[in-house]
């Protein structure tokens, strides 16, 4: 799956630089490249040193459109050069710590922290709420070395703008958490700290004494023939505590056990992600449907398998988006590719998806002998994994 970094900008002036576009690195102030910038931060404008090398340019480019979904938002894709570049120059830097610069059409307009390394061929520019249609689409064409457009010629159609996003309710959070643990997916409502580890874990602790304090964990390896293995446990991403945005906060934390012992523990993932929320006046999930008994968090678990074993009896049962999106998210998942390299297309999750969502329909209608390739089927989820194509909206009935 391609990384993409989201890059907030300030309000944009319409300058003539020489680069429309060039993302460089920010330096320590000492560096024989720096040169200071002024850029605006939450608490205020301050100066941040830049360096002078800049690791791509809009000669970089591969492609530049309007983001859908995001208002005043353009999505880029790199040339094999510009991720080369991209990768070289952000592997050695530190995540949580290290900033890019932003650098649109000669002004500095963004630092943000790095939440990851590497990245590399897509990210999206977002913030642009000064250029008007106009000149946000011929932004797009000189990234993409095309003329602006002529004095004629109108703007193209802006994308609509990205519907408001609210927290879920209480109520909500504990009707999905329902819904995960009928699917065998366990996920913590708080993630403690680390005193709160140490005082509550021990060395020597079996991994039953560990599970009746945290429950079912989110994933794990132990079997009964196995003394050193481990138990996981992640946040509910709707749970997730509010932080600045460029912050990493940790996400889960691992219990590593050596025969049959608790003997160490630490926080095992790190995220800049924020608060999952919801889209105001969707509907909650409440697909009806019975799934075989499974333990979601073994990583030995026969993902195909279970998928084909769901029973869905009512296909023409009002369903949510978020059904939708929580049935492709399954699709997702790493089903097995090592031990299957189909799944059946008559099976209920894909005969319900194919009713909503052209692509997966498409591909259950091609279907050879019935079956499906796992690789054709995660090229038609995953554009709607990583919100480059939205999920449909089958708009349930009122009485849902």
């Amino acid at each position: 799956m391609r990384r993409f970094i989201t890059i907030l900008l300030a309000a944009i002036g319409l300058s003539h630089a020489a680069e429309t576009l060039r993302i460089s690195a920010v330096v320590d102030p000492d560096s024989p490249d720096a040169k200071p910038m002024t850029c605006k931060f939450p608490d205020g404008e301050r100066s941040v040193w830049v360096s002078n090398n800049a690791i791509i340019t809009e000669k970089d480019v591969k492609i530049a459109h309007p983001d859908v979904g995001r208002e005043k938002a353009i999505a880029v894709s790199l040339t094999e050069k510009g991720t080369a570049a991209m990768i070289a120059a952000t592997t050695p830097m530190r995540p949580g710590f290290d900033r890019m610069a932003i650098i649109v059409e000669g002004k500095l307009h963004a630092a943000p922290v790095i939440s990851s390394v590497p990245l590399g061929a897509s990210f999206i520019i977002e913030g642009l709420t000064e250029y008007d249609d106009r000149q946000l689409a011929n932004l797009i064409r000189v990234m993409m070395g095309q003329a602006p457009l002529e004095a004629q010629e109108a703007a193209p159609n802006p994308p609509p703008a990205e519907p408001k996003r609210v927290p879920y309710t209480e109520e909500e959070i504990k009707a999905i958490k329902q819904q995960r643990e009928r699917m065998g997916i366990y996920q913590l409502d708080r993630l403690p700290d680390q005193a709160e580890l140490d005082k509550t874990l021990r060395q020597g602790m079996t991994a039953d004494e560990v599970i009746a304090i945290f429950g079912k964990p989110s994933r794990h390896n132990r079997k009964p023939d196995r003394t050193d293995f481990y138990l996981e446990y992640e946040i509910a991403p709707e749970r997730r505590p509010d932080k600045p945005a460029g912050t990493m906060a940790p996400e889960s934390f691992k219990v590593e056990f050596r025969d049959g012992k608790a003997a160490s523990w630490h926080f095992s993932l790190w995220s800049g992600a924020p608060r999952e929320l919801k889209n105001e006046n969707s509907a909650t999930g409440m697909l009806k449907g019975t799934f075989p008994a499974i333990d979601l968090a073994d990583e030995d678990v026969n993902f195909v398998a279970w998928i084909e074993g769901i029973r869905i009896p009512d296909l023409n049962q009002p369903v949510s988006q978020n059904d939708l999106a929580a049935l492709l998210v399954m699709l997702g998942m790493p089903i097995d590719a090592n031990k299957h390299d189909t799944i059946r297309a008559d099976c209920d999750v894909l005969r319900i998806l194919a009713k909503y969502v052209p692509e997966v329909a498409k591909l259950t209608a091609a279907a050879k002998d019935g079956k499906i390739s796992l690789p054709d089927l995660r090229a038609v989820v995953t554009p709607f994994m990583i919100g480059k194509t939205p999920i449909p909206d089958p708009k349930p009935s009122a009485e849902r």
